[in-house]
């Protein structure tokens, strides 16, 4: 085709094309996209990088360009990231601000940066902000731009902080009267040993909020009480530190909450955070294992199969008589047995599932226990007998297959079985259609256990020699 030559997208009606252009534009809370940009622009700027929509479209041809412009929806979205933490935007980045600004005309904004700067920018049109998120490490309560303790957010519906310097500098955001969405990360809190006083989450409106992922490193009475604070609430996450405590809660049923994702460093809170609690809309929930503080003895195998914790959990979904559709675990350490228990139990509405092992068995802290005895082994999630109960080999196999509706299977570092029989299991998963009520494997990322190199020497943990000849 020659630069003047007309290609069938050049015919389409303005209307049809400006819908199109909306699907251009980026999804920038994803990670793999923003390492990248990391890597070509330094400085940042995802929204004005050349290479992405909206400036990408403007870039085609003149025609395209117009329209872009025109089209003050494409102009609303402002992702700034920079990789180089102190330093001042360029002019030409504050400049392109100022065109986004106006080419939004006076629609909602949604805007995210880690520069103190261009946040400043940011709360001069405070009147317009619908989304904010600021990821504020390492700044100081001066960096905070006055205006987010002390103007006027009306249309303010979504925040994302991740700050270390308390509610006090974003006051006027964590009060906007149209709030109804909240991320709260404080670092120091989540990163301590105990958790802080309910006092140290801010006091949001939590009657309005429909989302609210907390991690600030709270108790499980401290998230209990949240979610009896929030009736309307749909998205639930916290971040939970502390050991097994004695208290026993009053039952507690939320008829809204359709996605819980719990964050701990122990598995004795969960027998607590789970008793009495009844969430009968819960379509998604995922358990994360937070080893930011480094292994612990309990990490390899989180839970025993009668256990208190794991017994509570099931309980807990018995209890709730959910469809549940999404099961996701990281670094929980449970083994085959209980996950086929689970899958039993979920099977006839599970559509994804999705379980992380570490990412290496190598670590020294696992080397060491396995010397001294602690561990002997690491867990193995999925083995030969779940391949086999969740291969499809036709209508009248009995047992049926589990999870008739999986379409996302997602397993690294826990899976350990015979490869054949794998390929097989995926296999049969993806030739069906639905038609025959088994739906189509969608989506299949696997990474095999790897299991940790010890050498003889490393077994030998009384100090003698091994049965090897030696000499002087």
């Amino acid at each position: 085709m020659t630069p003047h030559s007309k290609g069938p997208i050049d015919k389409l009606p303005f209307d049809v094309l400006s819908y199109l252009f909306r699907f251009c534009l980026p999804i920038f809370n994803d990670p793999k996209l923003v390492k990248e940009w990391l890597q070509d622009e330094p400085q940042g700027s995802f929204s004005l990088n050349k290479h992405i929509a909206p400036l990408l479209l403007c870039n085609v041809c003149k025609e395209w360009r117009d329209l872009a412009i025109s089209l003050p929806e494409l102009w609303t979205v402002i992702h700034h990231e920079t990789s180089q933490l102190g330093s001042a935007p360029r002019k030409v980045t504050l400049a392109a601000l100022d065109v986004w600004f106006h080419r939004s005309g006076q629609l909602p904004l949604w805007v995210y940066s880690n520069s103190p700067r261009i946040h400043k920018r940011f709360a001069l049109h405070a009147h317009r902000i619908q989304r904010i998120s600021i990821m504020a490490y390492f700044w100081t309560e001066r960096d905070v731009p006055r205006a987010y303790r002390t103007a006027s957010f009306p249309i303010l519906e979504a925040i994302d902080i991740k700050s270390d310097l308390g509610v006090t500098p974003y006051s006027s955001l964590a009060y906007a009267p149209r709030l109804k969405e909240v991320i709260w990360f404080d670092p120091v809190t989540s990163w301590a040993n105990g958790p802080g006083p309910l006092g140290a989450v801010p006091p949001f409106p939590w009657e309005r909020l429909t989302k609210a992922h907390i991690a600030t490193g709270i108790t499980v009475r401290q998230g209990r009480i949240i979610m009896s604070q929030c009736p309307i609430l749909e998205e639930c996450m916290f971040s939970v530190v502390g050991t097994l405590t004695l208290d026993r809660f009053s039952d507690l049923t939320h008829r809204t909450i359709t996605l819980l994702r719990i964050q701990m460093d122990s598995q004795l809170g969960l027998a607590d955070f789970f008793h009495g609690l009844t969430l009968p809309s819960l379509r998604s929930v995922g358990l994360l294992y937070d080893d930011s503080k480094g292994l612990r003895f309990e990490t390899i195998n989180m839970w025993e199969e009668d256990s208190t914790g794991w017994n509570a959990f099931l309980e807990f979904l018995r209890r709730s008589r959910c469809a549940l559709t999404s099961l996701q675990f990281t670094r929980w350490g449970l083994i085959e047995p209980m996950i086929l228990e689970l899958l039993e139990l979920m099977t006839s509405s599970l559509d994804e599932l999705v379980i992380d092992g570490f990412d290496s068995y190598e670590d020294e802290e696992f080397v060491n226990r396995h010397q001294f005895g602690v561990e002997d082994e690491p867990p193995v999630s999925i083995a030969d007998n779940a391949v086999r109960r969740l291969t499809y080999s036709g209508a009248h196999q009995n047992p049926p297959c589990l999870c008739p509706r999986l379409t996302v299977l997602h397993l690294n570092n826990c899976i350990e079985c015979d490869q054949s029989a794998l390929a097989a299991m995926v296999a049969s998963r993806r030739r069906t259609s639905g038609s025959v009520g088994v739906s189509r494997l969608e989506k299949v990322e696997i990474r095999m256990l790897e299991r940790p190199s010890f050498s003889e020497d490393d077994e030998d943990d009384d100090g003698e020699d091994t049965d090897s000849d030696s000499s002087d």
